[in-house]
């Protein structure tokens, strides 16, 4: 029998939600990209649909794992959501601007990297406080 308003239900909607407006904001950006691709492309040719929406598709991936850490929720969505959006940042800013690649992927590898070690340092110590708990 499920206890109702546990712990566990609490987050699981709360990931629920916030998943919910993180799709929300990427179409909406998406839309945005689209229209920005439509007026200013001819302007800079840099301003592709893909390059913009990539551009913020990151922080909103990043931001949107972020508040499911302040609210306590630590899953396997929280870390893939980070390492995407990392890699959406690195995406944008190399399509966007002049910056040397190098300049670019070094601490977007970094990051990545940070974000992989802290997913299999979650895994390991959460599977020990369960088996610890039983």
């Amino acid at each position: 029998m499920a206890v109702t308003g546990s712990g566990t239900d609490k987050k699981a909607a709360t990931e629920k939600k916030n998943t919910l407006v993180m799709w929300a904001a990427l179409a909406v950006w998406l839309a945005v990209s689209l229209l920005v691709h439509a007026f200013f492309s001819g302007r800079n040719p840099r301003l592709d649909a893909g390059a913009v929406f990539v551009s913020g598709a990151g922080p909103i991936l990043i931001l949107s794992a972020l508040l499911l850490v302040i609210q306590g929720v630590l899953s396997w969505g929280v870390f893939i959501r980070l390492a995407v959006g990392i890699l959406c940042v690195g995406l944008g800013v190399g399509e966007l601007t002049e910056v040397a690649k190098k300049l670019i992927w070094q601490p977007v590898g970094i990051a990545e990297l940070a974000v992989a070690v802290g997913a299999v340092i979650w895994r390991v110590f959460g599977r020990r406080r369960l088996t610890a708990a039983n």
